[in-house]
């Protein structure tokens, strides 16, 4: 072999070995970058192919009362959060704009944008979908899952709209409960996020064969609410309907079963809407049925007379005085301008009949009758939000000022504690803790909490009670001239008392604006339903029996026949005897 053929055979001996270690260095290269240095991301929590990922928890559904088939009133679907890779994009920005906008599921002006960007930025959010198609296309499409990414998510929504906002609340876009009870449930609704960890390529990307820990997440509880949609849907449109009607500032109802203590229905009217949160009044998130002090007028007397009967200071057919007289020194309107029975000054509502009960009892005693009842004091029926009316102590009363608490002046109180005192009288005397929540599940079924009836304490007595109701069912007749009778039922005795309050107004009793209520129960011989009607400032129309007790016989009715109440002539003596079509 020559000299020359010896030189060009080592020329390519080096050269292989050179092409060997240039692409031996190209894979190891490669393979580092495709797989990091394992040991560097163990130890190491900083190391840039580090990946980890959150697995996020599905909020709980809210439903109303019926276990069997619920309306749900809040859930949680999918969403994905939408990004662009500007160094990805493979193809022109004006074909990507055009198969993005296709779809009409990205706001235009953001996709713009994000074209425009610098090609370094790796994440720029497009926008929010939860249309699943579109997300499944912009996965799978040539053009799109190269440069476009999805982070998937959910988001709340209430599938009844702008029913029971007040009670409700509202998650906001990022996923936090703000008031309500998606903010008082939140531990039992918003469950627990898992993740998994473990190593990336060089994209960011799992390598899924790396995956060193993997957490479940566990999703938040299902809550029941002791609503019923039906009725709660009816009472909102009828309350809205009479506060438009009758010009009115603010309205509540509240529908309750006096033997359990379950509220049925429970509405606020004005109120906020979801879709214009945090861009109207505050105030508009009040759930008034709770959190509303007033001063109750009229529909106070039943405290008044119950205690009269009960501490046995008098009998139905004793008579009383009801002439214009001073009292303390001070004159006291009152419609009633003659001698009337116990029986038929309560139906006529007598300020001066209420007057001289009080003053044959004690301030005391009245302090005792009006803690039993529950009023000065939460219910507990929300944990935030809720009102304990104004009431001082009895010691620091002044001379006038039991006889003005009896006719419902000089106390305030709240609508949940003031139907509270009327189903009492209509189960026999004893209170029942109210209650808005009526079992919470876990995501697999068990029950994690379930509310039933919890009495909180006798008031009156049975007797009492009983003559009450009897008592209360001629405020709504006619014949002996009660103030409720437009509140009556067909085929039902309705048991109750109006209010027609005189507001302060600049610390003076206002001569133009009232709270006009009407708050009773039915059957009145074993009554099912307790109903309070209340609006505040009615006009030109103020009286309760004239605003409000309309509105309470047009609800029963709906309540009666969607309930199957039966009526008088063929009624069961069983205070739970009716099918209910809402379990």
């Amino acid at each position: 072999m020559s000299q020359r053929s010896r030189k060009q055979k080592k020329w390519i001996i080096i050269i292989l070995i050179l092409v060997v270690i240039t692409y031996t260095l190209i894979v190891v290269d490669l393979i580092r970058t495709q797989l990091g240095d394992n040991l560097k991301s163990q130890r190491y929590s900083f190391d840039p192919r580090h990946y980890s990922r959150t697995l996020y928890a599905v909020r709980g559904n809210i439903f109303d009362r019926n276990l069997e088939n619920p309306t749900i009133l809040a859930t949680s679907i999918p969403q994905w959060r939408v990004f662009l890779d500007s160094s990805m994009i493979t193809t022109n920005d004006a074909t990507l704009y055009n198969v993005l906008t296709q779809w009409d599921e990205l706001p235009e002006e953001r996709i713009k944008i994000g074209l425009e960007k610098d090609s370094s930025n790796k994440y720029y959010i497009l926008g929010k979908t939860t249309n699943r198609e579109f997300a499944d296309f912009l996965k799978t499409n040539s053009i799109t899952r190269k440069c476009i990414g999805l982070e998937s998510t959910h988001v709340r929504i209430y599938p009844q709209g702008n029913f029971l906002n007040p009670i409700l609340g509202i998650v906001n876009s990022q996923g936090e409960p703000i008031f309500g009870f998606e903010y008082e449930l939140n531990k039992y609704l918003c469950g627990t996020n898992g993740y998994v960890k473990g190593l990336a390529d060089a994209r960011k990307n799992e390598i899924r064969q790396y995956r060193t820990e993997e957490v479940a997440p566990v999703n938040g509880c299902n809550v029941f609410l002791t609503i019923s949609a039906p009725i709660q849907e009816k009472t909102e449109a009828l309350l809205k309907e009479a506060i438009e009607t009758n010009n009115a500032i603010r309205g509540w109802i509240i529908v309750q079963r006096p033997y359990t203590g379950e509220i049925l229905a429970m509405a606020s009217y004005p109120t906020y809407t979801r879709e214009n949160y945090g861009q109207e009044d505050q105030e508009l998130q009040r759930n008034y049925a709770t959190s509303w002090n007033f001063e109750p007028g009229s529909i106070m007397k039943a405290m008044i007379f119950s205690l009269g009967l009960n501490d046995n200071l008098y009998k139905t057919n004793d008579v009383f005085d009801c002439r214009p007289r001073d009292f303390f020194g001070y004159p006291l309107a009152d419609h009633v301008n003659n001698e009337e029975t116990f029986a038929s000054s309560l139906a006529k509502s007598s300020n001066r009949a209420s007057s001289i009960i009080a003053m044959t009892s004690t301030k005391e005693r009245m302090e005792q009758y009006l803690k039993a009842y529950g009023f000065g004091q939460k219910t507990g029926i929300i944990r935030i939000g809720e009102e304990k009316g104004i009431m001082t102590s009895y010691k620091d009363w002044a001379n006038i000022q039991h006889i003005r608490i009896a006719i419902g002046q000089g106390i305030s109180v709240t609508p949940i504690q003031m139907i509270g005192m009327y189903s009492t009288i209509a189960n026999g005397g004893i209170r029942y803790k109210p209650y808005l929540v009526r079992q919470i599940q876990s995501p697999t079924g068990e029950i994690i909490l379930e509310n039933k009836k919890e009495a909180v304490g006798r008031v009156i007595s049975e007797e009492t009670a009983e003559i009450m109701r009897n008592l209360l069912v001629g405020v709504t007749d006619r014949s002996i001239g009660g103030t409720g009778r437009r509140a009556k039922i067909p085929g039902y005795t309705v048991a109750g008392k109006t209010g027609t309050a005189q507001k302060v107004i600049n610390k003076k009793y206002s001569t133009t604006d009232y709270t006009a209520s009407f708050v009773g129960f039915f059957p009145a011989e074993n009554p099912e339903i307790t109903i309070l009607v209340g609006f505040d400032s009615p006009k030109p129309l103020h009286q309760g029996g004239t605003v409000a007790a309309p509105v309470f016989a047009e609800l029963g009715k709906f309540i009666a026949d969607y309930l199957n109440i039966p009526k008088n002539d063929d009624r069961i003596h069983n205070p739970s005897n009716y099918i209910d079509k809402n379990k």
